[in-house]
């Protein structure tokens, strides 16, 4: 299924824009660290901003979730650092409910199953009769 926005390479394949959203992420994490802002305010800037800015990408390209685990990774070494916990510390703090002594941030695994849900849900309830057409044919 082709969304707007959605950029196609010759070669029909999305090295590119997994380049492109890896920079965007690391660019966004990293500008956020140099930012005068102090850590809650940086995890809340996560949180709220950062993950919502990639959001659109999740949507639109069909990424696995070993891609999502790369970016995952990345992330989790910025958010360790702004929460205060040691590099060796368990990555799973972060993203826990907080019923089960976490953090409760979104991860990025998570994320990119959600918005990939979304995706087959604006598909199946599309009003535009071409669209139907395409998923009724895709499946």
């Amino acid at each position: 299924m082709r969304f707007p926005g959605q950029e196609i390479y010759k070669d029909l394949a999305d090295k590119e824009v997994r380049c492109k959203v890896e920079d965007k992420l690391l660019n966004l994490l990293q500008k956020t660290d140099r930012d005068q802002v102090n850590s809650i305010g940086k995890l809340w800037i996560y949180e709220n901003h950062i993950v919502s800015r990639i959001s659109w990408e999740f949507i639109i390209y069909c990424f696995p979730v070993s891609f999502a685990k790369n970016l995952q990774a990345v992330a989790t070494r910025y958010l360790k650092s702004w929460a205060g916990l040691p590099r060796c510390a368990n990555s799973s703090i972060l993203y826990r409910k907080r019923e089960n002594k976490g953090m409760q941030r979104k991860a990025l695994t998570t994320h990119l199953k959600c918005m990939q849900v979304v995706k087959h849900h604006i598909v199946k309830y599309a009003v535009d009769p071409e669209t139907q057409f395409i998923r009724s044919y895709g499946s």
